[in-house]
């Protein structure tokens, strides 16, 4: 079964994993980004299993977070721990919750 998940639906026999270039609208934003996808040898044709997909979320909200001036998720947790503060402290400076800067420093 998971043979006939990465065949091309074109036809052409097995699809294998490439690095592909993607360019997306993602908030108003078109972004640029490689990601890894399968892809068919023969007609170009690429789709995604769940894993990439999941990948390729976040490597379009990382490009877009790079061409409007946002900082990673790593960089703030950097910062963050560069100034010696726990992510409760951090939470209680921004005058957010905890679970905010969790998941900014996951993104």
């Amino acid at each position: 079964m998971d043979n006939l998940k990465n065949n091309c639906p074109a036809g052409h026999g097995q699809m294998s994993n490439a690095i592909v270039t993607k360019n997306i609208e993602f908030r108003g934003k078109q972004v640029s980004c490689q990601i890894e996808s399968l892809q068919c040898p023969k007609c170009g044709l690429t789709r995604s299993t769940l894993e990439q997909t999941a990948d390729a979320q976040l490597a379009i909200a990382e490009s877009y977070r790079q061409q409007v001036g946002l900082l990673t998720g790593e960089e703030i947790k950097s910062y963050r721990e560069n100034l010696g503060l726990s992510q409760q402290q951090l939470a209680d400076r921004a005058q957010c919750s905890k679970m905010s800067i969790v998941r900014w420093e996951m993104a």
